[in-house]
């Protein structure tokens, strides 16, 4: 490596380097005094990334420019692939470089601010690597003056060694995919030869980022080993005592044991792959956890006591499991402090640094795969600790990757670098160093990790009784008030039955917790009036893997509100207790757990499709459940169907899973026999006087695709809302004026209508709002057919001329005029905008774009016409889109982007497939800055239409 020493004279200067590596010498890295270098740094290698180090001995050559500046205040240009600190108050250099430092990891300083680093020789390598058998660990010894770093090895003989951390007593240790070894100090020293390991996991899963990943410990001297969810995999992490923790099915988890690696016990669960982990200043022991195949964001997460945050790989890698939870909404679980960005590797407490005083509350996370290094920002809200504002802090090219974060004494803050996106090692490494300039006011006074906690101010502690607990709205203080209860031998008692739902669910999961809970009380709480008892009641349940239980399951839908999320863990539960699935589980048959798959139970969702007193809200989820076999089961539906007479149907509300059974044929493929009975059925159901609207919607829509439509008759129905003789003095005018708007939007999406329903159309599009009952219904219903008549140019000509211009007149209407949920339900699930196709309001659709069942609880109507307008100007973590190239010039757009082995890359395409690139074929990759939802969306709306779906969005509390 090079550096300075002396001071020059110049701003810049130029020069030729030949850097030398030979093996096993010790170098000497100058770190100058009056000079930034390397952070403004440009080389160009002229060898082959990875052919330098292929060489088994030799000199190898880089040619480069390195530009230099004085204190004297000379701007550096800064190259474009270089990071950068958006904090003016801040100084970035590298410290060391490759090659004395390759495929860095783990990092950690001990009391004399030496830097202990895992060199990785093992991670993933290909067959021709000809570096180092075994992992090393390298440190950076200051000299004297402070102007200079002397590396050396300290050990080596590690394999897939991920993280490193010093115990209060000093000793070191060092986290490996399968094991945690242990350096003691001997004499005052560590010793390298005096190692010990101190945990081991036992498993047969082989990939890395699976299994052992962070460690850390607290003031007292217990260490903390986070374990991620070794691919589904039964595992055992076994003690120097012989305690151990074992799973099969389970999520990740942290664990807690002495330092001697005795009384190991589980901290934590429910987390996907959490890399790193570490105690702020306030004790709070706080997780970067990776996201889910399907379900984001990643996530930085406090972790408490007994805390299950979610994630369980039985239920599959996808993260969309009605018993597996990411954000708290799973009852029983806690939610995350923030999202982050993609791959999250390393944490630290900004505390610990000597930066301004403006970095008091913020948390520091890399972020591997996007380049950077995030500030986040806490707070408390609503009893917890929150992410209240998430920037990045520090950002690069495609070649800085960031992974683990330590301070040293001064307040400096260090980092590794991988460089490269390459997943096997490749001989590319960089350590860097963040430090205060020496004219920053204000600086903080750094806080060691083992130093006396600071009293939290977001504490969650309380004199409150459990009671009281249980009723309060924080996930964490309910969930302290459950572990007490659990606790106290009496955990179910009167609670069970309180009048109070929070209290019922907390004293369910406090029995469950100490099992306590008999199958007496399952049956009381799967009858629960309130929703979340019964989704909890069922969860409880359907853990027990006990195929006799399956009777109690239809207490939850049989009385009582039924939503979406109610049905789901329903259906899961029914699929748990099935005998073939839960023997499996139970013997474990499969080496992954996620490899158990439960069978389609037809039979049981057909029973509550034919059940005449199930609510017809909740056979026609049924129906969205069986859609995936429509076709296969469309003749049975059909025969149920026929068993209603007309009275029931007029009576009842059959119309909701008829409505669901016409929509779900639409696009299937349906035998001429199956066919016909469905038209049979659709021509019956038009010409019913039911009071629910949306059947003869869905009735005329099946004809409209699959049959013959009168026309003439349709345009007479937009015009009168009449679909027989008579009706009009039976049915609401709502109702007429719904079916009207709906057929009218029919008539639009028709390519070719006949000369005679054009005449028609033609006289019936001039609709005044005093005609008729006089709505606004038939100013809404005359632009359908309006745009049903014209050409496809002069439709968007006119939609041109009655829309606004620019994109804040389309959000103000927001503010000045309202539309109506039931036409702007219609607009919604219309093929023309396809917003069902990416988004879901009920739990289930498309995954592409934000769950919209209760977006008004969080967002004005104003809000959500922007989202609509400007939707790449803020869209939640989850669904940052990405853009992979290949070779061959293929572009894929999509989100949740995984990195797989050998740099394969994984993600949920824009149309809603997963698409595998693998590592030899891809050219590129990038976040992309804009959403997957289309700009101008909201262009080929009418503005009546767009105020209707706001309308419609509005109730989705």
């Amino acid at each position: 490596m090079i550096g300075s020493g002396r001071s020059f004279p110049m701003c810049f200067f130029q020069c030729l380097v030949c850097v030398a590596r030979l093996r096993g010498i010790s170098f000497w890295v100058l770190v100058p005094s009056n000079t930034v270098l390397f952070s403004k740094f440009v080389c160009r290698q002229v060898m082959d990334k990875r052919s330098w180090f292929r060489r088994k001995r030799g000199v190898i050559a880089l040619v480069g420019l390195i530009s230099a500046a004085s204190l004297h205040g000379q701007e550096i240009p800064v190259d474009s692939e270089l990071p950068t600190c958006v904090d003016p108050n801040l100084r970035l250099e590298v410290v060391v470089a490759d090659p004395d430092i390759v495929t860095p990891i783990g990092l950690a300083i001990d009391s004399d601010d030496s830097l202990y680093v895992i060199e990785s020789h093992t991670h993933l390598r290909a067959a021709d690597y000809t570096g180092p058998d075994s992992d090393r660990i390298k440190v950076l010894r200051r000299s004297a003056d402070n102007s200079k770093y002397k590396i050396s090895t300290f050990a080596d003989g590690l394999d897939a060694a991920m993280n490193l951390a010093f115990s209060p007593r000093g000793d070191l240790f060092v986290v490996c995919a399968r094991e945690v070894v242990s350096f003691p100090k001997v004499n005052g020293r560590l010793d390298p030869s005096a190692r010990e390991v101190v945990l081991r996991l036992e498993t047969q899963e082989r990939y890395a980022h699976n299994c052992l990943l962070g460690i850390t410990f607290d003031r007292h001297g217990k260490m903390y080993v986070s374990r991620g969810n070794t691919g589904g995999r039964a595992y055992s992490v076994v003690g120097t005592d012989g305690t151990l923790v074992s799973g099969y099915g389970d999520g990740g988890s942290v664990l807690v044991c002495d330092e001697g690696g005795g009384n190991v016990e589980e901290f934590a669960t429910g987390f996907w792959n959490p890399f790193d982990l570490k105690f702020d200043t306030f004790g709070r022991l706080l997780l970067v956890d990776n996201d889910p195949d399907a379900r984001g964001p990643n996530r930085l997460v406090h972790v408490v006591p007994h805390g299950d945050y979610g994630y369980k790989s039985l239920y599959g890698g996808g993260g969309n499991h009605p018993f597996q939870g990411w954000d708290g909404s799973l009852p029983g679980t806690l939610p995350y402090v923030s999202g982050v960005g993609e791959a999250p590797s390393g944490l630290i407490d900004a505390r610990r640094s000597s930066f301004s005083k403006r970095y008091r509350d913020a948390l520091l996370c890399t972020i591997w795969n996007e380049n950077s290094i995030e500030r986040i920002d806490v707070a408390p809200k609503e009893g917890r600790l929150q992410g209240i504002n998430r920037r990045q802090w520090i950002t690069g090219g495609k070649n800085f990757r960031p992974v683990a974060l330590a301070a040293d004494s001064r307040g400096d803050l260090f980092f590794t670098d991988w460089v490269l996106v390459d997943y096997p090692n490749h001989g590319r490494g960089k350590i860097w160093r963040v430090s205060s300039k020496p004219s920053t006011k204000g600086r903080m006074l750094p806080i060691a990790e083992f130093d006396e906690y600071a009293s939290d101010p977001f504490s969650q502690q309380t004199s409150l009784g459990i009671e009281q607990r249980l009723k309060m709205p924080s996930a964490f203080v309910r969930h302290e008030a459950v572990i007490e209860l659990a606790g106290t031998g009496t955990a179910a008692g009167d609670l069970l039955v309180h009048s109070d739902p929070m209290v019922r669910l907390g004293a369910l999961l406090a029995a469950e917790r100490a099992s306590q809970l008999g199958v007496a009380d399952l049956e009381k709480l799967l009858a629960d009036d309130d929703l979340t008892v019964r989704r909890a009641a069922l969860h409880m349940v359907a853990k027990r893997l006990d195929p006799r239980l399956r009777p109690l399951l239809d207490l939850a839908i049989s009385s009582g509100q039924v939503d979406a999320p109610l049905f789901a863990a329903w259906y899961a539960a029914v699929q748990n207790l099935q005998p073939a699935f839960a023997r499996a589980v139970k013997n474990r048959s499969q080496d992954r757990s996620k490899d158990i798959k439960p069978k389609t139970d037809t039979h049981a969702l057909l029973s509550v499709v034919e059940d005449s007193a199930k609510p017809g809200n909740v056979r026609a989820m049924a129906i969205e459940y069986l859609k995936p076999q429509i076709e296969s089961v469309a003749e049975r539906l059909l025969d149920i169907a026929v068993k209603f007479d007309d009275n029931e149907l007029v009576e009842g509300d059959e119309g909701r899973w008829l409505a669901t059974f016409l929509r779900s044929m639409q696009s299937a493929t349906l035998t001429p026999a199956v066919q016909r009975r469905a038209l049979r059925l659709a021509e019956r159901l038009e010409t019913l006087p039911t009071a629910d609207g949306s059947v003869k919607i869905a009735a005329v829509e099946f004809i409209a695709e699959h049959g013959s439509p009168d026309w003439e008759r349709l345009v007479q129905i937009a015009k009168t809302g009449r679909l027989v003789d008579g009706e009009l003095e039976s049915r609401g005018k709502r109702q007429r004026a719904l079916v009207a708007y709906a057929v009218a939007r029919v008539l639009r999406r028709q390519s070719k209508i006949s000369l005679a329903v054009y005449d028609i159309v033609k006289k019936q599009s001039s609709l005044s709002d005093e005609s008729a009952d006089g709505s606004a219904y038939e100013s809404a219903v005359g632009e359908q057919l309006k745009l049903a008549l014209l050409e496809t140019s002069a439709a968007q000509q006119w939609l041109a001329e009655i829309s606004p211009q620019q994109n804040a007149k389309w959000i103000e209407l927001a503010d000045s005029k309202t539309g109506d949920p039931d036409r702007g339900r219609l607009v919604f699930n219309s093929p023309q905008l396809g917003c069902a196709r990416c988004h879901s309001v009920s739990g289930r659709g498309g995954l592409l774009g934000p769950d919209l069942r209760h977006v008004a609880a969080s967002k004005s109507v104003r809000q959500i016409a922007e989202a609509i307008v400007n939707p790449s100007a803020d869209f939640p973590p989850q669904y940052q889109a990405w853009t992979v190239a290949d070779l061959d010039g293929n572009v894929y757009r999509g989100i949740q982007m995984d990195h797989k082995a050998n740099g394969a890359i994984e993600m949920l395409s824009e149309k809603g497939e997963t698409v595998r690139v693998e590592g030899q074929d891809v050219d590129t990759y990038h976040a992309s800055p804009n959403s997957l939802m289309p700009e101008g969306l909201h262009r080929q709306l009418t503005p009546t239409e767009f105020l209707d779906m706001l309308a419609y969005l509005a109730t989705m509390q």
